[in-house]
């Protein structure tokens, strides 16, 4: 599960930078029905799963479908409820279900509520 800050610090021109950095470590992998199922969540105030987990089950198709994510800019980073959010697709999903999980967290900054991202 791809995790990564929307918040408007991070400003357009870094969000376009990272979104070519996942691409790129998302090529490591093999994206298919049968092997490496991904998804993307983007967050600031509010998360928001951009891709489901699972939900493109090719490679090419999930490069697609970041390059079309459309930047939040939004006011705050809350971790926390991201952390909550991804947790929630890993474990609570029927595609995630015996499967090995990981989750990659791209943030620049302070979480809104330090103590709300430790204990998620």
């Amino acid at each position: 599960m791809l995790v990564v800050d929307g918040s408007g610090s991070i400003g357009t021109e870094n969000f376009d930078t990272l979104i070519n950095f996942v691409v790129r470590v998302t090529r490591q992998f093999d994206v298919s029905p049968e092997r490496t199922h991904m998804g993307f969540i983007q967050f600031s105030e509010r998360s928001k799963v951009e891709i489901g987990l699972g939900n493109i089950t090719d490679e090419r198709g999930f490069e697609r479908a970041i390059g079309n994510i459309v930047y939040q800019n939004g006011v705050f980073t809350n971790t926390g409820e991201a952390i909550r959010e991804a947790t929630d697709q890993l474990f609570d999903s029927p595609e995630a279900r015996d499967v090995s999980k990981l989750m990659f967290l791209f943030t620049d900054g302070v979480p809104i509520i330090p103590s709300d991202a430790v204990n998620a």
